[in-house]
């Protein structure tokens, strides 16, 4: 309330109750006779200006009084709240999130074990963790996209994590008692986190981002760094005094070059349009078409319901084919090399300076970048499902080296 506001209700209140009429000879009678009395006289009003500024000053002061520490309680309150949600938004991406409460608004049960899922586009894994750190049990499964598909996805995190408890020796009974964090593939906004945390009921606590968040995580332990992801899908990513900053990561559609899954399009393109005339034939083309049974109308068919996976499995070809020194198959992977160079420049420029890299390509993709770029690129220090572990709010071992622990 500001204290004009402050002035105008206090003026309305005071109007709005009824007032006491005072004795004709109390105090307060005389004093205001008194006033008005002064206030005939032209030196008095002559005077009364001159004092205006200070008087007035004075009174602003005095209002002041009362509103500067409700300013401040209101500031710290909301600063707190704010770097609260800062920091949380910044960690876990949009914030999907929920705890099992009781009524009253506490916690049912303290989790004793924190379970970690890295949902991408080839496989899911997952690990189990104890309140120490210490693994218990882990397991896999098949891709988690939710962009791809968001039911067959949520399945799959149910299947994986059940394994995981079972290999862990906890057994489903043990749910309640377990955080679950999840890094998923294709989660591109707060409305994506809270339907997958909506969708999985009976645990201590859900939390729910995107898998480049988790992966950056588990590469820096929890610490600020960057993360550039280069495996069936690209993206980097920055993470800074708590907020994390995406680039790239739009999906197959719209994003992922350098990936696996546009390396393994590129090729694929290149073989129908080698069956057309309209490029040359190269060996990895001839490959390409020999895995259709040389029929473009089935490489056609099988694109309508392709998945990034399965163009992704075309990369390693192409791969093979660049290091035989066939041209179309080198442009191609020279595209790739380019678009994950330019995400490392783009991770650095959002302020990372520890920037690791990640994904079945990080490896091929480095022994192809300029050497003063690839010796910037290090090795994670924990992998995606212990990243989502940390989300979860679990702990994790010290890093044995640089290159991970597990």
């Amino acid at each position: 309330m500001s204290p004009r506001s402050w002035r105008l209700w206090r003026s309305h209140s005071s109007r709005a109750r009824p007032r006491r009429r005072r004795a004709a000879g109390s105090p307060a009678r005389r004093t205001r006779s008194r006033r008005h009395e002064r206030a005939r006289s032209p030196s008095w009003r002559r005077d009364s200006r001159r004092r205006s500024g200070t008087s007035q000053r004075s009174k602003n002061q005095n209002e002041y009084h009362w509103y500067l520490p409700l300013v401040f309680i209101v500031n710290l309150l909301h600063t707190s709240c704010l770097g609260h949600a800062t920091a949380l938004r910044g960690r876990i991406f949009w914030g999907g999130m929920r705890d099992e409460i009781e009524s009253g608004g506490t916690i049912l049960t303290a989790p004793d074990y924190f379970l970690g899922l890295d949902g991408g586009a080839t496989r899911c894994r997952a690990r189990l963790r104890d309140r120490a750190g210490r693994a218990l049990g882990e397991a896999e499964g098949p891709a988690a996209n939710i962009y791809v598909g968001f039911d067959a996805a949520v399945d799959v995190v149910i299947d994986v994590a059940a394994q995981a408890l079972s290999n862990g020796a906890i057994g489903e009974s043990a749910r309640r008692r377990v955080a679950l964090g999840l890094g998923l593939a294709g989660l591109l906004s707060e409305a994506d986190a809270e339907r997958v945390v909506a969708a999985l009921s009976g645990w201590a606590s859900v939390r729910a981002a995107n898998d480049a968040v988790t992966a950056c995580l588990g590469a820096h332990a929890g610490a600020d760094g960057g993360l550039i992801i280069a495996g069936t899908g690209s993206a980097g990513l920055a993470l800074v005094d708590g907020r994390a900053t995406i680039v790239g990561g739009r999906g197959f559609l719209l994003g992922d070059d350098g990936a696996a899954a546009r390396i393994g399009a590129d090729a694929v393109r290149a073989a129908l349009r080698a069956f057309d005339q309209l490029e040359p034939m190269s060996g990895l083309s001839h490959e390409i078409l020999a895995h259709f049974g040389g029929d473009p109308l089935a490489m056609t068919s099988w694109a309508r319901t392709a998945k990034p996976g399965d163009y992704g499995a075309f990369a390693p070809l192409t791969l093979s084919a660049a290091e035989r020194g066939e041209e179309g198959a080198r442009r191609i992977v020279a595209a790739a090399v380019q678009a994950i160079a330019a995400l490392v420049h783009a991770v650095e420029a959002h302020g990372a300076r520890r920037i690791a890299i990640t994904g079945g390509l990080a490896e091929p993709i480095r022994g192809r970048l300029p050497a003063e770029l690839a010796a910037r690129l290090l090795h994670p220090l924990f992998d995606p499902a212990d990243g989502a572990i940390l989300l979860a709010g679990g702990v994790l071992p010290a890093p044995q080296t640089d290159g991970g622990a597990k």
